[in-house]
């Protein structure tokens, strides 16, 4: 299975667990994301824009990142580690069948 993670720019890109825990199909049909979208090795925390970014926690999760463990990477031949999706967190709400917060 692998984890979908709502995730915001600076030191702290997280904060609680997943969105959502499906399968890499349901990550493909539903949140776009493929091969190519590869972000990082499992041992790296994705972090994106400024380090020292004191308006990150206000502008919220701008990011979907799915981490794709090495159970079902090798599984569907793909590479463990985290897939940037292209979708916006509001559209993978709505494409997972989920309330937006």
């Amino acid at each position: 299975m692998a984890n979908v993670w709502l995730c915001r720019d600076g030191d702290s890109p997280t904060s609680g667990g997943p969105l959502a825990v499906i399968s890499l199909y349901e990550c493909q049909e539903k949140l776009n994301v493929t091969k190519h979208d590869f972000y990082g090795d499992l041992f790296d925390t994705p972090r994106f824009g400024k380090s020292d970014d004191a308006l990150a926690t206000v502008r919220g999760n701008q990011h979907v990142v799915v981490e794709l463990d090495e159970v079902e990477a090798k599984k569907n031949l793909w590479k463990p580690g985290f897939y940037l999706s292209p979708l916006t967190p509001k559209q993978a709400y709505v494409r997972l069948g989920m309330a937006n917060p």
